[in-house]
């Protein structure tokens, strides 16, 4: 506990074992806590912003046991847990769909002022903050207040003073930039059982496109383009909105550079078993020249695509930082469509590629610095025949080819952290012996 203290009042990052049975949450707990209550005595006449403690462990679950034994202690800080739709939605109409679908008809029952629980009055918040509650708790009380549980766990996160969340909401920066109040100046972060975040962060940071799942995307898209170009294909009104607002060039700016990376992997050399490893820092190249229609291996593909003029000067030099944001958005009105019957998750999958390599990762340098600890030449590009690592001989090898984009730094995670200037980073674990 002295430690902890002492990293809060500090500054200090700190690195703790505690071997199981020593009560090392409520130890974390109670002395974070005393540290806070201290520090708002102390700042009231102070510009900085307020502090406050980010908790985070591996699952929700674990986090529940957090709130177990925060009602032993007699510390009551404003408290939120972060969840997920899924694990929090409490519309009888809702609850029972997951993924995109429940996104999609959430967003719908919003927008028609059809959730009873969607117009929650302002003056509850604050009690839904107060009160020391897990997942389980926060849907029973948002049932019995008129609540939704997720929205309003989100609008009080800002003012929060303890924020409980698992690892991947902080270390995955594509989670992590949905949540606009998730700011960690002056905040003291802990990681509880953190011998698992090295792995999260790596695994979070890693990726891969196959051609299987590219031509899976194609399909998505055809089943989309069938969907308008069929009279009445869609009864929904909704539905029938959201197709009308793609026009019919946007299919084939959408296609384009998925069928020219298709084209470009397969032009490849032969990976062999051990696949053809590229240094990261060619990542951006490998995603331009793959969705370009100059590239000299992708020149012929030009001859069957059937690309009108408008399609064909966009994208011909490939998807690139500036034209990447206008692609992902036409992308999503697909990926929204197809949501409404739980589909459009290969289309989902490549617009998150295309998020990551061309916003986080282009930006991962600028973001991290000069003198970080992480960079992109911490990421290999992997390609490999599909399922090379599965199958126990070569004439099981399928013909095609998967891209892998690996992590080898979990410190990239933790870096994207430290620029966000917390004012301590606490990782506790029962032991590092791993690390020596």
């Amino acid at each position: 506990m002295k430690s902890v203290i002492r990293a809060c009042e500090n500054s200090q990052n700190a690195l703790l074992e505690s071997p199981t049975g020593t009560g090392k949450t409520l130890s974390l707990l109670c002395s974070s806590l005393a540290w806070l209550n201290n520090e708002k005595e102390n700042s009231q006449t102070l510009s900085d912003s307020p502090s406050r403690i980010i908790y985070l462990s591996r699952t929700h679950s674990q986090l529940s046991q957090v709130v177990k034994e925060l009602k032993k202690t007699a510390y009551r800080p404003v408290t939120v847990v972060l969840g997920s739709r899924e694990q929090t939605c409490i519309n009888e109409e809702a609850k029972k769909l997951k993924g995109m679908k429940l996104d999609f008809v959430c967003k719908q029952l919003r927008l028609r002022k059809k959730c009873p629980y969607s117009q929650a009055k302002g003056e509850k918040l604050p009690l839904l903050s107060r009160k020391l509650m897990d997942i389980e708790d926060l849907r029973v009380f948002g049932i019995k207040n008129g609540i939704c549980p997720f929205y309003a766990l989100r609008g009080a996160m800002e003012s929060s003073e303890l924020l409980l969340l698992p690892y991947n909401y902080l270390l995955d920066p594509k989670i992590r930039t949905m949540y606009d109040g998730l700011a960690f100046k002056n905040s003291v972060v802990i990681f509880d059982e953190a011998h698992n975040v090295a792995r999260v962060s790596e695994d979070v940071n890693s990726f891969d496109v196959s051609i299987s799942k590219l031509q899976r995307c194609l399909d998505e898209v055809e089943i989309v383009k069938n969907m308008k170009n069929i009279p009445d294909g869609a009864k929904n009104p909704d539905i029938k909105a959201l197709l009308d607002a793609i026009s019919p060039s946007e299919f084939q700016r959408i296609t384009q550079p998925i069928e020219s990376f298709i084209k470009y992997l397969l032009n490849f050399p032969e990976p062999g078993k051990d696949g053809f490893i590229i240094e990261g820092r060619k990542l951006f190249n490998i995603f331009t020249d793959g969705t370009s229609m100059r590239s000299e291996k992708t020149a012929e593909i030009t001859k069957y695509l059937n690309v009108d003029k408008e399609a064909l000067e966009r994208y011909e030099g490939g998807i690139t930082v500036k034209n990447s944001g206008e692609y992902m958005g036409s992308v999503g009105k697909c990926v929204e469509v197809l949501s409404v019957n739980d589909g459009g998750t290969f289309l989902l999958e490549w617009c998150r590629v295309i998020e990551t390599v061309y916003y986080y990762m282009a930006n991962s340098n600028k973001e991290l610095g000069e003198n970080s600890i992480a960079s992109i030449d911490d990421f290999k590009v992997v390609i490999i025949d599909e399922d090379v690592f599965e199958s126990s001989t070569p004439s099981q090898m399928p013909e095609g080819r998967e891209l892998k984009v690996l992590c080898f730094n979990p410190a990239i995670g933790i870096a994207r952290l430290v620029q966000g200037s917390p004012r301590a980073i606490v990782l506790t674990s029962v032991s590092y012996t791993h690390l020596r």
